[in-house]
């Protein structure tokens, strides 16, 4: 393995090593809001050279993307009026 090689993967676990102890250390606080390490780390990927800039758009599925908006959409109407603390009685009790 050349210098380059081990230099990438050492940035790599690194990354990786901080995103699970960001998510470790967020369990303990919550008010730490989730995307924000996964914006981070996005960030940190990009800046470091990991996934080159020319190939960002490569490297998002927009399906799971849609998804995802979809999927939050859906709950945070579902929250707002009380609907999933009654499901959550109702499913526990």
């Amino acid at each position: 393995m050349s210098l380059d090689d081990l230099l990438d993967l050492a940035v790599r676990l690194g990354v990786l090593a901080f995103l699970i102890a960001g998510m470790i250390l967020r369990s303990k606080r919550l008010e730490t809001p989730l995307w924000s390490l996964m914006a981070f780390t996005a960030f940190v990927v990009v800046i470091s050279g990991l996934v080159p800039l020319e190939s960002i758009a490569e490297a998002i599925d927009m399906d799971v993307v849609l998804f995802l908006v979809g999927m939050f959409s859906i709950v945070a109407v579902a929250e707002s009026p009380g609907l999933l603390d009654w499901m959550a009685h109702f499913v526990v009790s």
